[in-house]
């Protein structure tokens, strides 16, 4: 029993060479924390980055911690738990069970670690491109979120229902009380998170919101001349949804719009070729949709499309882009073009 450790010595900063914690699992908070205790007093215990780790953990039931870590007041498991013979522990009243740090995930790379269903109890990160809202069977309405954290790696974050008007471009935000859902977007390599009912967001202090001032919109920015354009893809699109249809449907195939089409807009995509205003003068190729552009077809003609990407032709633009996922793909996404006048 030597290098049996209290938990009220753990949180104190009684370092040993080796740490064990021998303690009762009191109660489960939601999937990935439960609440711990021994004689000396109780504490918090995550598993959300280790969400392996769960396995070992049964309320009611006495484990040992092997060399845990202490962040922000949560205890975290270094080893697999650990099987233990029963201990006295210290009886909880409800005031202590109100009184447990919250646990904060700073990157992304914390949260990728996740299973899905997983609560995230806290994480700041900065808006950085936002979807156009959507009709919602569930919910009413849903938008996405593109966002990044401290170290600017991106993310992204399912908005449903009022939480779709909760946030602003370019500015940071805490959300609390997120979930990692099931859904990976065509370009995710992780799985997008999501709110619900227990979500809140509020908008972070002037000082939290200071360690995201070089954390860009998008992978970047460039200035650039247009040289010309590929093969434009044309297509109908929902008014409502913007998302692909026919002309002859009579209402939208997405599920969560299923608009009656009494009309459709006349859309297409397209990838320009852009020259960089640098010493490199690199040529960019930047994948576009019509929205971004500000075009607007008056009929379902190449003729009429192909005329005016003509126009757009030597001008100078501001392009915002993010960089595409597949390795195959060298093209640039825009996500904002600003052409100047």
């Amino acid at each position: 029993m030597a290098n049996i450790q209290s938990i009220a010595d753990f949180k104190a900063g009684k370092k040993r060479k080796l740490t064990i914690l021998q303690v009762y699992v009191y109660k489960r908070l939601d999937e990935s924390s439960y609440i711990i205790a021994d004689l000396s007093d109780h504490a918090k215990l995550s598993v959300v980055t280790k969400p392996e780790f769960g396995k070992a953990i049964a309320l009611g039931t006495f484990i040992k911690l092997v060399n845990p870590s202490l962040e922000n007041g949560t205890i975290i498991p270094g080893h697999m738990p650990l099987q233990a013979g029963p201990i006295q522990y210290k009886k909880l009243e409800e005031e202590d069970l109100g009184n447990l740090p919250k646990e904060k995930l700073r990157t992304f790379d914390e949260i990728g670690k996740l299973a899905v269903k997983s609560n995230v109890p806290e994480v700041v990160s900065k808006v950085t491109f936002l979807s156009p809202k959507k009709p919602s069977p569930y919910s009413g309405q849903f938008r996405t979120a593109g966002v990044k954290d401290c170290k600017g790696q991106r993310h992204a974050i399912q908005l449903f229902g009022s939480h779709s008007d909760s946030v602003e471009m370019g500015k940071v935000y805490k959300f609390e009380n997120l979930t990692v859902g099931n859904f990976k977007g065509p370009m995710d390599n992780w799985n997008r998170l999501g709110t619900s009912g227990r979500t809140s967001i509020t908008e972070a202090s002037n000082e939290i919101a200071n360690d995201f001032s070089e954390i860009e919109d998008g992978d970047g920015k460039f200035e650039g001349i247009v040289l010309g354009h590929e093969k434009p893809y044309l297509y109908h699109s929902c008014p409502k949804c913007g998302k692909k249809c026919e002309e002859k449907d009579a209402f939208c195939g997405q599920a969560a719009c299923r608009s009656e089409l009494t009309e459709t807009v006349h859309d297409f995509n397209v990838t320009l070729h852009i020259q960089e205003c640098s010493k490199e003068e690199k040529i960019q190729k930047v994948f576009c949709f019509r929205s971004q552009l500000e075009i607007t077809l008056e009929s379902h003609s190449k003729e009429e499309l192909t005329t005016k990407l003509e126009n757009l032709n030597y001008k100078v633009c501001q392009v915002q882009y993010r960089k595409s996922h597949q390795s195959q793909d060298e093209s640039l996404k825009a996500i904002k073009i600003k052409f100047n006048s």
